[in-house]
């Protein structure tokens, strides 16, 4: 009997499926259904029909762990629909079993920061988002948005509901970064993320997500199809497309509405970027992790740490003065192969540390933004320091 309900999530018939579907959701975890249902699911390559679909439906509603890497692995393809019903079941499990169950999803994601050819990132962060109590989903977040510079608009808009307004000095430096590079899209995602975090209410916040509605409605689209043939579906796609587009350029109320919320965003007053907030919300890089290993093997970790280090940079205009400071207030007097090699792992905190002065950049990213100087305030000496940080003379640097 239970075989037999399996094999009607292929049927053609649009009651039929809803009826076991409706069914399908009220398996449990460990019961053999469940293992009948991923088996469907595993077979989404091959499967023409709409069954692996409707597995993924119900295996949500299950809370199945098993299925994760099921579900992972439709993520990897460019057919949108599939994805997001692989995201909407993964969104409902982590909502049932919280942060024991992100884990292969980071290292999902995590292993796709380089080459991600189906954007497969894009579907897997929207169910960490979803636990916004958590400290592990907002760490990795976090650390994501400046590390995943493709989707860093999408993880903002994530992290905004997190209501964590430290997160305005992230958003802050990533905005300043986006103006000077010109990515006018990305300034103005960032800036509409920022105010949400800031406590602006949009008109569309409250719209329910997808995976709130009855799945009979969310799913409709493809309940409709069935049943139907290839031409019929393909003339029903494009006429559907159509009236949605025509209603959409004809709703001159609407199109008012969203142009006076882009200028508002674009206008929103932002908050001067503050160092030492940054560095109580972000997760350290691996300059940090080197320099601090190097103060501990010192003995210097008593008078000393990482981000004290890193607010003495902020307010220095060299290297070699940071590195003075440290050693004054320690007994410790370096040889000189040690005294160098401190230096080096200062150097390179140096440069990737962010300024107040730049709203959050650090030399580095002045020095690839700025080739011609522009963030210099004042006219510099020759002999003078560069402004971008390097440690060398102006002449020398950004003064060539």
């Amino acid at each position: 009997m239970k075989q037999k309900e399996i094999l009607k999530l292929s049927s053609d018939n649009k009651q039929t499926v809803m009826t076991v579907v409706n069914w399908l959701r009220k398996v449990k975890e460990g019961d053999p259904m469940e293992q009948e249902l991923i088996g469907v699911l595993e077979d989404w390559r091959s499967d023409e029909s709409y069954a692996p679909l409707w597995s993924m439906v119900a295996l949500g509603f299950v809370g199945s762990r098993k299925a994760i890497p099921a579900l992972l692995d439709v993520l990897d393809s460019d057919a949108d629909y599939w994805c997001e019903a692989a995201s909407e079941a993964l969104v409902r499990i982590v909502q049932r079993h919280g942060e024991p169950v992100l884990e292969p999803i980071e290292v999902f994601i995590e292993k796709r920061l380089d080459h991600d050819p189906f954007d497969a990132r894009l579907f897997a962060y929207e169910p960490i988002a979803q636990l916004k109590t958590s400290g592990r989903a907002k760490k990795f977040l976090i650390r994501m948005f400046e590390q995943d510079d493709q989707w860093q608009d999408s993880i903002a808009h994530d992290l905004a509901n997190f209501g964590d307004k430290r997160i305005l000095h992230l958003f802050r430096r990533a905005i300043e970064y986006a103006q000077h590079a010109g990515i006018r899209s990305l300034v103005s995602e960032l800036r509409e993320a920022y105010c949400v975090l800031d406590g602006v209410k949009f008109d569309r916040q409250d719209s329910k997500e997808l995976w709130d509605q009855p799945w009979e409605e969310r799913w409709s689209h493809n309940l409709d199809e069935l049943g139907k043939t290839d031409d019929e579906i393909e003339n029903f796609d494009k006429s559907s497309l159509g009236e949605r587009l025509d209603k959409l350029e004809s709703d001159d109320e609407f199109l008012e509405k969203i142009r006076k919320e882009q200028k508002f965003v674009a206008n929103y007053p932002l908050v001067d970027f503050n160092l030492n907030t940054y560095l109580r919300i972000r997760e350290p890089g691996q300059e940090e992790y080197e320099l601090d290993k190097a103060i501990k093997f010192l003995d210097l970790s008593d008078i000393w740490s990482v981000e004290k280090i890193q607010l003495l940079i902020n307010s220095s205009s060299h290297p070699e003065e940071v590195l003075n400071a440290v050693l004054a207030n320690s007994s410790f007097t370096p040889s000189m192969n040690s005294g160098f090699q401190l230096f080096d792992l200062m150097i390179k905190l140096w440069n990737v540390t962010p300024r107040e002065e730049f709203q959050g950049l650090n030399p580095e990213e002045i020095r690839h933004l700025d080739p011609h100087g522009i963030f210099n305030k004042s006219k510099l000496g020759r002999n003078e320091l560069c402004y971008c940080g390097s440690g060398r003379k102006y002449k020398k640097c950004h003064g060539k």
